[in-house]
């Protein structure tokens, strides 16, 4: 019997600390690892030009499920490449950096307690090994 394997999806949901993004909501689906490394080189590069935005939106488009979005009279956007090309890049490249930093793995050089203050030593003297 073989395993199956079932794409999870994040919701993001934008709240007043993102100022004009507040009341955004936006579901992906998850990425594999080929995926997570082709978006993030095309949000890190130095040079953003027009063939490099749209492979991310391309790229992007493939993952994005559904939004909120609405043009002012209420029409809703759809959540294709489409849509994504009618938004402004700044609309764009939030959603897109928000969605990566929700899904990268913690930094792997992050030492997680390595200089904690919190507790104390623990009592007494240390133990000292001897030969036999």
């Amino acid at each position: 019997m073989a395993y199956t394997r079932k794409r999870k999806t994040v919701t993001l949901e934008f709240g007043d600390e993102h100022g004009d993004f507040a009341g955004l909501e936006v579901e992906i689906a998850s990425l594999s690892m080929g995926e997570f490394f082709e978006m993030s080189k095309l949000v890190h590069k130095d040079d953003m030009s027009e063939e490099g935005v749209e492979a991310l939106l391309k790229a992007f488009d493939r993952v994005l499920i559904g939004w909120n979005v609405e043009e002012e009279d209420g029409t809703p956007v759809p959540a294709t490449f489409g849509g994504l090309m009618s938004m402004d890049l700044e609309f764009n490249l939030k959603i897109i950096e928000t969605w990566l930093k929700a899904v990268s793995p913690p930094e792997a050089t992050s030492d997680l307690g390595k200089d904690s203050t919190s507790g104390d030593r623990f009592p007494g003297q240390p133990v000292t090994m001897e030969a036999l």
